[in-house]
């Protein structure tokens, strides 16, 4: 567990933010904020780019009028530095929340601001786990505007959090996870392989808790102007386990492999808490089994069952980009690249599949980083070029229902994509990074 210094407290809010920090492995998301334009957040992604907190975050809803942000952030991350030689490496955060209930809203109707330092770090890699209470009108769903600060480096990371506390859809947020082992607050929608997590449920008199395990059977993104019906999430629905409540918290056992774990209060209810469990290293790239799925973006039939058939598919995956590139070393720039934008895809775009095999994730991997994001409640715009500029390339998201994530958005296809497509594809499939 790591101690924190707690700075001053930097603005006035109606509940004091309380923070505890501890330690735990590193993982997802960020986004940069820039202005507000009416009823549009206008952002831009920074992905990719160098000295990124990446922040991840999870929102429970304690009470009915009460919530918990949680968010973590890696220490490698942060820039710790010292004011003479005999000082300790400090590191100092600054965490910014307002409470929105429009995203064009210019005046919040809460707001939190404190700044926290860590010192002594050692060069040793954990993670900052902080937690923040909001206070909100009963049942009314609401956006968490959220900036972390490096400020050490003055590095800004802002993300747009949806609340929901009304309706059935306040379930997804009324749960809260630990590890049993630490006692350590799981932040985000993934794990690793654990023994056993720890769940707390809003409601102290239920007494039992359900979860089922489920395999998603969806497969990649389709490009961008095949207009063909859009398919639903399919998932292969396992054994329900039943989770009596002791002392407050259910016992989950974390060992059935990669798939969903849906948690509820009610063993017919659709709506719950989501889990998820990928690879092995997720969002990294770790085994080789991992770099071949992306390719399929990139290659032919025959190209990829050729890979997928191997006897030893890292080998054939490297021998791709070989052939492609027409030698190592310019292969190994053109890989780095590539897996880079996926692993950037699974850190942000992750819903109830791996990031990079989302709409915005196929995008995002083949066309590069959008130069500006306008993201409403239900949408997301990305604009390649400059603004309004009839020359732009714009792709639009929706949010897509999904019991399981919040963070499903279906691209709106046209058949006017298909030129840039192939004229991408064909820069990747050449040797060239491609990027709009």
């Amino acid at each position: 567990m790591t101690e924190l210094r707690k700075g001053e407290k930097l603005s006035h809010s109606p509940r004091p933010a309380s923070f505890l920090f501890v330690l735990l492995a590193l993982s997802l998301l960020l986004v940069r904020c820039s202005s507000q334009q009416s009823a549009s957040q206008q952002m831009s992604y920074v992905l990719g780019k160098e000295f990124l907190l990446q922040p991840d975050f999870r929102v429970y809803q304690s009470e009915e009028d009460t919530s918990e942000l949680y968010f973590k952030v890696g220490t490698q991350r942060l820039l710790y530095t010292r004011q003479n030689k005999d000082d300790a490496f400090t590191a100092r955060l600054k965490v910014n929340v307002d409470a929105l209930f429009s995203v064009g809203d210019k005046i919040p109707f809460f707001q939190d601001s404190s700044l926290f330092t860590d010192r002594d770090n050692n060069q040793s890699a954990k993670e900052l786990i902080g937690r923040m209470k909001v206070v909100h009108p009963p049942g009314r769903d609401f956006i968490l505007r959220v900036s972390l600060t490096d400020i050490n480096r003055n590095i800004t990371e802002t993300r747009l959090l949806r609340s929901l506390v009304s309706g059935e859809a306040s379930e997804r947020q009324g749960f809260m996870l630990f590890d049993a082992r630490t006692e350590a607050p799981l932040v985000g929608k993934t794990v690793q392989d654990a023994d056993t997590l720890l769940v707390k449920y809003r409601d102290s008199a239920v007494d039992m808790l359900y979860c089922h395990f489920l395999q998603s059977k969806s497969g990649i993104a389709r490009p961008p102007f095949d207009a063909a019906e859009e398919p639903k999430e399919d998932f292969e629905v396992g054994a329900r386990l039943d989770l009596p409540v002791r002392d407050g918290y259910a016992r989950l056992p974390i060992s059935r492999g990669r798939g969903l774990y849906f948690i509820h209060a009610d063993s017919a209810s659709t709506t719950g808490c989501s889990l998820f469990q990928f690879e092995e290293g997720f969002p990294s790239i770790s085994m080789a089994s991992q770099l071949v799925g992306p390719i399929r973006y990139l290659s032919s039939n025959e190209e990829f069952a050729k890979i997928t058939q191997s006897t030893n598919i890292k080998i054939a995956a490297e021998q791709f980009w070989i052939d492609r590139c027409g030698g190592k070393e310019r292969a190994k720039e053109v890989i780095k690249s590539f897996y880079n934008r996926v692993e950037n895809a699974n850190s942000f775009f992750t819903s109830s599949k791996e990031g990079w095999k989302t709409d915005r994730g196929m995008i995002y991997i083949i066309f590069g980083a959008p130069d500006a994001v306008y993201a409403k409640e239900n949408s997301e715009t990305w604009v390649y070029g400059q603004d309004a500029n009839v020359l732009s390339l714009n792709f639009s998201f929706s949010r897509r229902d999904n019991p399981f994530s919040e963070n499903d958005f279906v691209l709106q296809r046209s058949q006017a994509y298909r030129n840039f497509w192939y004229t991408a594809l064909e820069f990747w499939r050449s040797g060239q990074i491609f990027s709009l």
